[in-house]
């Protein structure tokens, strides 16, 4: 299991995972680990898209300031520490001697910059709204910057978890398409090493990473739409994990010799919002037959979120 754990970041967004072998299995028998995701985002940068096939793959690929750990406590991750100034201002002392893929050195102002070209709304980041209550990042010193946000902001955080850090000098020189196509570079514990649009996202692991080298030579996503190609495909071994295995196909997997079944909690809830202010919503009949259609008894046993009356019916 401990030759997983580079990859813990990707699992624990999984509602349920199926590999084609146990942890311990794979980790000595290959050096290779192929994740089937059901599409690529349309971009490797990790500024200009919020799909989650996306981020699973830019984890590897970016650090970001703070991380969670196991008992969803934040823990150092390019900040080695940070402290409330302020009630809108946060002091963040900045990991040393951090390489990104190319060999630059991680600096106060690779964070800014990243920071920046997120806030700066000319840009279009769909990740503005999740930072948008930054007001500024200052560098303070050669290990310092401070985060100031135009009124207290509690989420702070929780924002900067996955907010990747990027490399300003490398992205000036290449430019941003450059950069999301095929010269991406981070600091994570995989570097890119190609992209094969709807087919695979290939990464190589990054030896120089500060926390040491990765277990995994390489790092393949590869884009299969169909949940029973995926399912085939790893029975039969082309695939080491495939994530959220719907409830009806667990039983028969559970029993196939080359697969296991492993879930794991997440703290995101679902819902359906209806708009009561539009027909047929609207209405309080169209209301109760869409909570009487649902079976109740059922999604529980599921798993599934429940649906409960409308305030008022």
């Amino acid at each position: 299991m401990k030759r997983c754990a580079p990859l813990a970041a990707v699992l624990v967004l999984a509602l349920l995972t199926l590999a084609a072998s146990p942890p311990a299995v794979l980790a000595q028998a290959k050096d290779t680990l192929t994740v089937a995701l059901v599409s690529h985002a349309p971009t490797l940068d990790p500024h200009m898209h919020f799909e989650r096939v996306g981020i699973l793959v830019n984890i590897n690929m970016f650090d970001s300031l703070l991380h969670r750990s196991a008992k969803l406590q934040f823990e150092p991750s390019l900040a080695t520490s940070w402290k409330a100034i302020s009630d809108t201002q946060w002091e963040f002392k900045i990991r040393k001697n951090v390489r990104f893929h190319n060999g630059d050195v991680l600096t106060p102002a690779d964070v800014k910059y990243s920071f920046d070209r997120v806030i700066d709304q000319t840009k279009k980041s769909p990740q503005y709204g999740n930072i948008r209550a930054i007001k500024e990042v200052k560098v303070v010193d050669a290990e310092t910057v401070h985060i100031i946000t135009d009124k207290p902001f509690p989420l702070l955080l929780e924002r900067l978890v996955f907010f990747p850090i990027v490399n300003k000098k490398h992205i000036e020189t290449v430019g941003d398409q450059a950069f999301g196509t095929t010269s991406p570079v981070g600091t994570g514990p995989w570097k890119f090493v190609e992209w094969k649009r709807d087919q695979l996202i290939r990464l190589e692991a990054f030896d120089q990473h500060w926390r040491g080298k990765p277990a995994f030579r390489h790092l393949i996503f590869r884009a299969i739409p169909e949940t029973a190609t995926q399912v085939a495909e790893v029975k039969t071994g082309g695939v080491d994990i495939i994530r959220e295995v719907s409830a009806d196909l667990v039983p028969e997997l559970k029993t196939h010799p080359q697969a296991y079944i492993s879930s794991t909690p997440i703290l995101r809830v679902h819902y359906v919002g209806l708009d009561m202010r539009t027909a047929p919503f609207d209405k309080k009949a169209a209301r109760q037959a869409a909570n009487y259609a649902v079976d109740m008894i059922h999604d529980r046993a599921q798993g599934t979120s429940d649906v409960g009356p409308w305030p008022g019916d």
